[in-house]
C-alpha cells in the first residue's frame, strides 16, 4: 500500500455524511466502484477509493446523527493535526470554535471538530502513536 509523507495542515482525511447512508453506498459502489467496511462498534463505515489511495483510501462514510455537523449531507474535510492540543489551542486563540472536543476513536487516532471565524466546519484529526 502506498505511504504518503504528510505534513501539519495538509488535508488528510475526506468524510461523506449522508441522511441515508446505505443509499450513498449503494450510489457511490455504482459509479466508481468504492468499497466500504464498517467499523464494529460504530455507525461509521471506511471508504476504500483504490488500491493506490492512502494505504487504500481516504475517507470513511458517516451516518448524519445529532453530533454530527448541521446538515444531513454534504463532504467533510479533515486537518492533520499531529499535536491536537496545541492546535485546539491556536484554533481557539485566533477566534475559532471548538464544536466537538478532541475524542478519542477506538485506539486508531483522535478527532476534534471546529469552527472557523467564517462558521467554516472543519475536522482535525491525528493519528494514534505508532508502536
Amino acid at each position: 500500500m502506498a505511504k504518503w509523507k504528510l505534513s501539519p495542515g495538509d488535508w488528510c482525511h475526506i468524510e461523506f455524511l449522508s441522511g441515508d447512508a446505505e443509499r450513498s453506498k449503494a450510489f457511490y459502489r455504482a459509479v466508481f466502484d468504492w468499497e466500504f467496511q464498517p467499523i464494529p462498534g460504530t455507525d461509521y463505515i471506511n471508504v476504500r477509493t483504490s488500491e493506490d489511495g492512502i494505504e487504500g483510501g481516504i475517507g470513511g462514510l458517516a451516518q448524519a446523527t445529532g453530533k454530527s455537523p448541521p446538515a444531513t449531507s454534504g463532504v467533510f474535510a479533515y486537518l492533520l493535526a499531529p499535536d491536537m492540543d496545541a492546535t485546539i489551542a491556536a484554533i481557539e486563540r485566533a477566534g475559532g470554535e471548538i464544536v466537538i472536543p478532541k475524542t478519542d476513536v477506538m485506539g486508531m487516532g483522535e478527532f476534534a471538530h471546529f469552527r472557523d471565524p467564517d462558521g467554516n466546519l472543519i475536522g482535525l484529526w491525528r493519528d494514534a502513536p505508532e508502536g
